[in-house]
């Protein structure tokens, strides 16, 4: 990042996974930003069945954050709320 160049995608994985298994197993959370595409979703949902916890919601906040595969992905799951502030993903235990 400081010499201005994208972050791997990679890296951004194994940085989210360390930081989500690393978590307290009641604690709820909220993302912006990630998952960004449908592998990462699938990743992602991996990580949620390995701690038996589950999302709440996905929000979309334009138009724009209501199309694509990622949010048919989401609504596909009954998951996708739309005109929210941010694209976030919640969870609960």
């Amino acid at each position: 990042m400081q010499r201005g160049t994208p972050v791997p995608a990679e890296t951004i994985v194994a940085l989210a996974r360390r930081w989500f298994m690393a978590r307290k197993p009641d604690a709820g959370f909220a993302l912006a930003g990630f998952p960004a595409t449908l592998l990462q979703a699938r990743i992602l949902d991996e990580w949620l069945d390995a701690r038996d916890e589950s999302l709440d919601a996905v929000l979309a906040s334009t138009p724009a954050s209501a199309r694509g595969e990622l949010a048919d992905y989401y609504r596909l799951h009954g998951l996708l709320v739309e005109n929210e502030p941010a694209l976030v993903s919640a969870s609960r235990p």
